[in-house]
């Protein structure tokens, strides 16, 4: 029986109908929400920002827009020829600002026909809520190119692979050679994943954004490391395409994400923004099972399996003939899953909880200390 692990799901988003008539399709995502302008911040504090921000970042970034901006990407930015990355939705390019030749940026160019409605809105916001955190791909400027209409996120440059490719890359390795028990990388790598993962989320939610798209695919390593096994490259949180803001204490209603990656509040269509702690499980009990939790190849009764509210403890019965090949504290690391993976979503920690509360990820993560608290505003 095939599982998603090895597979990338769809990067445009369906609608979900509340007749289920989603589960009959082929697409990965369940639908995208349409979102009102956000209102503009007052030139005093537009002053203010941008005087901080010059003072706390790279040069490049004191350009930092704060809308979508209709206008010529070569006006300002001068893009490679050749792609050194293309996504099913777009072409990413490495470019430079002519104001800032020897900064390399990130232009992902998305034609027209592949925006999504509502994604402007989306990259609005997030420009509009200026995310500057290490464990988050910056995104700088957005541009509608007035002569071919495409659009043009222009990112700060990374270039590394993705959480997917470690799991594709590990389970080829399991199918090839066997498996010996360590992964491609060490149990000291998967806590430093899982701090930077709580890290950039702690600090969506405190600036009130939530992703709504956590997965393998959305993480990536900054820069290609040298090596598997301990790869020091900081992991980037990227893709804000089904991001929206929200007010605490008020659910969301609009079903979006990838449906094995996505907890049973959102399918239920009442959730809060720990609907991503629960995708951020999801994501490690890929990455050390090379499984996912949760899955059926029909998906109405994928549906029903997550809707219903899955008990992983189950899944570590049925999965763990994978789970007894790690050299892990298996203990440690299933206990982390069981409260990402908290079914209640009044009892399920936040991202700042498990980071300073649970034990397997304290004792390994001591190494590291964030740039940013997950409340900073730079």
């Amino acid at each position: 029986m095939s599982t998603p692990a090895d597979r990338a799901p769809s990067a445009l988003a369906r609608s979900i109908s509340k007749d289920l008539s989603i589960l009959s399709s082929e697409a990965s995502h369940i639908s995208i929400p349409i979102k009102e302008e956000e209102e503009k911040k007052d030139a005093a504090a537009e002053q203010a920002f941008n005087d901080e921000l010059r003072k706390s970042t790279h040069s490049a970034f004191s350009t930092y827009s704060s809308r979508v901006r209709a206008s010529s990407i070569n006006a300002d930015y001068t893009v490679e020829g050749t792609p050194f990355n293309i996504g099913s939705v777009g072409i990413i390019y490495q470019a430079t600002a002519k104001k800032h030749p020897k900064e390399l940026l990130a232009v992902k160019m998305v034609p027209a026909a592949n925006m999504e409605q509502g994604e402007e809105d989306v990259a609005q916001m997030v420009l509009s809520k200026r995310l500057m955190h290490p464990n988050i791909v910056k995104l700088i400027d957005v541009v509608i190119d007035t002569r071919t209409l495409n659009y043009f996120f222009v990112m700060e440059f990374y270039s590394g692979f993705d959480l997917q490719f470690l799991i594709c890359d590990a389970k080829k390795t399991t199918e090839d050679e066997g498996f010996n028990g360590t992964r491609n990388f060490s149990e000291g790598t998967m806590a430093r994943f899982v701090y930077e993962m709580l890290e950039g989320i702690a600090y969506c939610h405190c600036k009130r954004i939530c992703h709504r798209d956590i997965r393998p695919e959305n993480y990536i390593l900054q820069y290609w490391p040298k090596s598997y096994t301990a790869p020091r490259a900081p992991l980037k949180l990227i893709d804000f395409g089904l991001a929206t803001d929200f007010n605490p204490g008020i659910p969301m209603s609009q079903s979006v994400g990838v449906m094995y990656q996505v907890s049973p509040q959102v399918l239920r269509q009442s959730y809060s923004e720990k609907c991503d702690i629960w995708s951020i499980g999801v994501t490690i009990y890929r990455l050390a099972s090379l499984t996912a939790p949760f899955w059926h190849e029909e998906k109405m009764e994928l549906y029903k399996l997550i809707q219903s509210g899955p008990d992983v403890a189950e899944m570590f019965i049925k999965h763990q003939k994978l789970w007894a090949l790690l050299r892990y504290d298996l203990k440690g690391l299933q206990h982390l899953l069981t409260e990402l993976l908290t079914v209640d979503e009044d009892t399920r920690p936040g991202a700042g909880d498990i980071l300073y509360g649970n034990d397997w990820l304290m004792k390994r993560s001591r190494a590291w200390t964030s740039e940013s608290s997950c409340c900073t505003a730079f």
